[in-house]
């Protein structure tokens, strides 16, 4: 699979809701790098897991991508997250209720891409307090 395939994939995995076609895009042993995990999310079970939470707390959310920038096995996107909070939302401090506020948050993703054309590693930057204010927690 090329790269530009893979970023497809990953964009409608995540839009959709899919767990089980966005966890078949990662390595065994991949890791997951975000603003609210100090340490890094570790395997495929555990990075699904992790973004499951996501898809939870934002049902319905849905990933925009544009200008990937391609080097190598390492794929640069700009992203738009966006949705509404209506399930629970998994922080450092504990579960927050739904606050049924909408949300849009735009960040970038690196992600490195193993020999076997699956996610190994994805550095994700996104304004974490900005999420936090448009939810009302802050």
């Amino acid at each position: 699979m090329d790269i530009e395939q893979l970023v497809k994939k990953w964009k409608t995995a995540v839009s959709r809701g899919q767990m089980d076609a966005y966890a078949a895009l990662l390595a065994p042993d991949v890791r997951l790098h975000v603003p609210l995990s100090p340490e890094p999310v570790k395997g495929r079970e555990a990075v699904t897991q992790y973004e499951g939470t996501l898809m939870a707390a934002f049902p319905g959310a849905t990933l925009e991508v544009s200008r990937p920038a391609i080097r190598g096995n390492t794929v640069a996107v700009e992203w738009e997250y966006s949705g509404k909070n209506t399930g629970p939302l998994a922080t450092a401090t504990g579960v927050v209720p739904p606050t049924n506020r909408p949300m849009r948050v735009r960040g970038a993703s690196f992600l490195r891409i193993n020999p076997k054309g699956l996610i190994a590693e994805e550095h994700r930057y996104y304004d974490a307090r900005s999420l936090f204010q448009q939810l009302g927690l802050q």
